[in-house]
């Protein structure tokens, strides 16, 4: 059976762009708005192998999403990829166990390695998962960047 990721992002375009990435990888993937529809998801569907999230939403922030979870003992060991334009998220307001962090812009490759991590946690250690991009799991369609950031020079 393929692992289901929950992806939580309140963009169209990078929420999108997350699940046709996903997709290409084998997940079966299901995306939500915000993070009171993914806590709805996750207590009363189906729980996710693991969710990727952003952290800037206008509805239940990631913020609130991961305090929220770790307050349920049916959510508080989910895995978690965060995902954020903020360089690290060192002084957070939450415990964060079971969660791993990429900047934005986001790198397939990068974001794939997080998450064969977070999964596998027993064969892959996040210090080997840089989030500026290894090339771990890549899919010929990949390229260096999601389609809605800006092109390096």
């Amino acid at each position: 059976m393929r692992p289901t990721i929950l992806v939580v992002d309140d963009d169209p375009d990078e929420r999108d762009a997350l699940v046709q990435l996903l997709q290409r990888h084998d997940f079966d993937v299901e995306a939500v708005n915000d993070g009171r529809q993914a806590i709805e998801r996750a207590r009363h569907g189906s729980r996710p192998d693991l969710v990727v999230l952003d952290l800037n939403m206008d509805v239940m922030n990631g913020w609130e999403f991961l305090a929220a979870a770790s307050e349920d003992s049916a959510l508080r060991d989910m895995p978690v990829v965060v995902t954020s334009g903020a360089p690290t998220i060192e002084d957070t307001p939450v415990r964060l166990e079971h969660v791993s962090f990429v900047a934005k812009p986001l790198r397939p490759q990068a974001m794939m390695a997080h998450i064969h991590a977070m999964l596998h946690p027993e064969a892959a250690q996040l210090d080997d998962a840089p989030s500026d991009g290894v090339p771990l799991d890549s899919h010929p369609d990949d390229v260096d960047t999601y389609p809605f950031e800006t092109p390096r020079p």
